[in-house]
């Protein structure tokens, strides 16, 4: 495809010429294209200028990638700034000195959570003679009034589930209390009815009545809302005779309008431990001495508070067994027979009845056998002589009012510099304090306690004892709370053959560089070892690395420099070259023409040769240079195919950090002669991205990402002014398509007018 030559056209307006009414119209000549042609000499200059331009963004996107190759490499490898990173910087010497401790033998009462470069080699022993806490205060009665929900049942709130048919002139009532499938509704209807009419189920499960004969109907007299629901009928409906007689003959049919809906008329539910289940109260209706569905004189059923007392203690039975159990007032003891406690078989489960209907059992929905954090204080304190309730915590005030919740109370308290944090416990229902940090010399001072915190941890003899200025545990509850005094971790250390008592306010503390977490106390004659020692896994594993992102740098570098010059016959496609080209075809032209743009790119050569360079360096106040820590180099020349990449030899690598570390070290921090540090030096003069110093690529290609630097350089200054040349060609193409178009216009019109007095002229003669 190197043959390509078409020139592309400038594309302008039409407002610098007009050829309205005479492009070849009179000489039917191809104006548009003569003029193309015409103007073909400036726009082959257009296009080589644009594809100058091209060429030059091209290099600068490929400078501004190895800027930032190289500066990817030397931030993770080399940057020296105050802030980097120490676990992959090889110009600091901390990351050589990278430590790690283990416990090594002994118990489990300590972990290590890491080591400092600071930290020394070599093992300690550690004893946890006791473990660090935080002074407390905890309530020990429950603050529940009662571990029970009572409510009250209302026999005037239920409705019976009956609903009274009519087949033929009997009046059958039947009561569908507990029916929760088709199949007990079928069973409950069929035994009821008794032969005369027979209950089943469409297709479209709608429930459907057939009589004994088609001269007897059945007829839905009445039921309550929830029976005639079940169902799925309404009262007043009757059966019709089938409209076409058959053999055998059949009965009259009445069919439901909906599918039945077998949920009673009072259902909640109650979450217990976390578990919600939908409790249904679904009473029976009383029955006569005949065992029938007793009516009163309006034919309705009636039900009794012992029915009642039945369905609920069934309706929670079948939901959660003897979990929770409805306990009625014996009516032997109160006047008040339909009084009834929920409670749950151990006191430590919590439950909560939620649900529009539990108003029908007399429970308001939300109530809970455990205090609510929501409950305003005015439930909890009288404000009759005071509008407010203020407290005192290690001397910052606090001061509540009575639509304040307890929630309100917890949240204030611990978002304050109080140092404490205030919960309350539903499992155990009482409310506990405790400071934010360890030690015995964290306090929890309370003062001036009109009443909240005396009725919030149930003290017996307000105010509570300040912990721990009264230097008194009571822990026994006999006052109606507990508080603990803090106390200070305390462990016994044994290092190079010395050993001392550590005390600290906290279990997590540094000692010579190692970070302790103390766990639990150590048994007797079992303290742990903890074992401290250079990281050289770490280490080698990133000088691997290094070497590793180093060959990828530079074989990326040399893909550059070394590529063959195939630009040189592969132009940057025109617009119009592209009009005639497939996608596919684009891309491959663009490929090529982009390969070998840095062959032999001085800056590019010079930043490897430097590199190169400073690898065979050895600092002064160092044994070795990277050769004799298995780290060799290729040979390298500006004709050679070798890339200058290196090899690594790990284990000789580690036979010379373990036989002289502070060697290896200097090899690479030194300050003058140091590899990383030179390293780093050579990537700044390369790539460094400063306003005040930058590298020489950045000088020559800038950084998109910096205004500053995107427009200061100088390929920049290149291409601003190929653009004003390419501005300057355009406006001479305009001027000079005007003037061709002008003069070819001008050329119609006069061969008009000579058409026209020829015309006129034949037209004479043959007259």
């Amino acid at each position: 495809m190197s043959d390509i030559t078409t020139s592309s056209t400038y594309s302008v307006g039409t407002k610098s010429y007009s050829n309205n009414g005479f492009s070849g119209m009179v000489s039917g000549m191809d104006t548009d294209s003569m003029v193309k042609k015409l103007l073909s000499g400036t726009q082959t200059k257009i296009d080589k200028q644009n594809q100058t331009k091209q060429v030059l963004e091209w290099k600068q996107d490929m400078y501004r990638n190895v800027i930032s190759t190289i500066n990817e490499f030397k931030g993770k490898y080399l940057d020296n700034a105050f802030d980097s990173s120490l676990k992959t910087n090889l110009s600091n010497a901390d990351f050589f000195n990278s430590m790690v401790s283990t416990v090594t033998s002994g118990s489990d009462c300590v972990r290590v959570s890491g080591a400092s470069p600071e930290a020394s080699t070599g093992d300690i022993s550690v004893a946890v003679d006791h473990l660090a806490s935080a002074s407390t205060l905890s309530g020990t009665a429950k603050l529940s009034s009662d571990t029970a929900v009572s409510g009250t049942l209302d026999v005037s709130k239920f409705t019976a589930r009956v609903v009274k048919l009519k087949v033929g002139s009997n009046n059958i009532s039947i009561d569908l209390a507990g029916v929760s499938s088709k199949e007990d509704l079928l069973n409950r209807l069929n035994d009821q009815l008794i032969g005369s009419a027979t209950a089943s189920f469409t297709s479209d499960n709608k429930l459907a009545f057939t009589t004994k004969d088609s001269s007897t109907a059945i007829q839905v007299v009445s039921g309550s809302p929830n029976a005639l629901a079940t169902l799925g009928l309404s009262a007043g409906v009757t059966s019709s005779a089938p409209s076409t007689p058959s053999t055998p003959p059949t009965g009259q049919v009445l069919t439901g309008t909906a599918e039945p809906n077998f949920q009673s008329s009072c259902t909640f539910n109650v979450t217990l431990n976390g578990i919600t289940k939908e409790i249904s109260v679904d009473p029976k209706a009383d029955l006569d001495a005949d065992g029938k569905v007793k009516l009163d004189e309006n034919g309705n059923a009636s039900i009794n508070l012992d029915s009642v007392e039945k369905a609920l203690k069934q309706g929670f039975s079948n939901a959660f067994g003897s979990y929770i159990t409805p306990n009625i007032t014996d009516p032997a003891t109160s006047a008040t027979t339909n009084t009834f406690k929920l409670s749950t078989s151990d006191t430590s489960s919590q439950f909560t009845i939620t649900g529009v209907d539990a108003h029908k059992i007399g429970i308001t929905p939300g109530t809970s056998n455990r205090l609510s954090l929501d409950s305003k204080l005015s439930t909890i304190l009288s404000f009759d002589t005071n509008p407010r309730t203020t407290f005192n915590i290690n001397g910052h005030d606090f001061s509540f009012g009575a639509t304040d919740s307890l929630q309100n109370v917890l949240d204030t308290v611990n978002s304050s510099t109080a140092g404490v944090k205030m919960t309350y416990s539903s499992l155990s229902d009482t409310f506990q304090m405790a400071a934010t940090s360890s030690g015995s010399g964290y306090h929890i001072n309370i003062q001036s306690d009109d009443g909240l915190l005396h009725k919030l941890f149930n003290s017996t003899n307000p105010p509570i004892p300040t912990i721990p200025t009264d230097m008194q545990n009571y822990s026994d509850g006999s006052h109606g709370y507990t508080n603990i005094t803090g106390q200070d971790a305390k462990a016994t250390v044994t290092m190079n053959g010395i050993t001392t008592d550590v005390t600290r306010s906290s279990n997590n503390f540094a000692l010579n560089g190692v970070n302790f977490e103390l766990i639990k106390e150590t048994a007797a004659g079992t303290p742990a070892t903890i074992s401290t020692s250079r990281d050289v896994d770490s280490i080698v594993k990133t000088v691997k690395s290094f070497v590793d992102d180093y060959n990828k740098l530079v074989t990326g570098l040399r893909g550059y420099t070394d590529a063959d010059r195939t630009y040189k016959d592969y132009p940057p496609l025109t617009d119009e070259q592209k009009d005639q080209m497939k996608d596919s075809e684009i891309t491959s032209w663009t490929t090529k023409a982009q390969e070998g743009l840095l062959n032999g790119d001085d800056t590019v050569l010079t930043y490897l040769s430097s590199m190169r360079s400073a690898l065979y360096t050895k600092p002064s106040n160092s044994q070795y240079a990277l050769y004799d820590i298995g780290i060799e180099t290729e040979s390298f020349d500006s004709d050679s195919k070798a890339t200058g990449t290196l090899t690594f030899d790990e284990s000789a690598f580690r036979t010379a950090f373990n036989a002289d570390p502070q060697s290896v070290v200097n090899l690479f921090t030194d300050s003058q002669k140091g590899v990383a540090r030179q390293l780093s030096d050579i990537c700044d003069s390369a790539a460094k991205v400063s306003i005040v110093s930058p590298g020489s690529l950045v000088q020559l290609a800038g950084v998109s990402n910096k205004s500053w630097s995107s427009k200061n350089n100088d390929l920049y200054d290149q291409i601003k002014n190929i653009n004003d040349k390419i501005s300057d060609l355009k406006e001479q193409y305009n001027d000079e398509r005007t003037r061709y178009w002008n003069k070819f216009n001008a050329m119609e019109t006069a061969l008009s007018n000579f058409n026209t007095q020829s015309s006129w002229l034949t037209s004479q003669f043959s007259s």
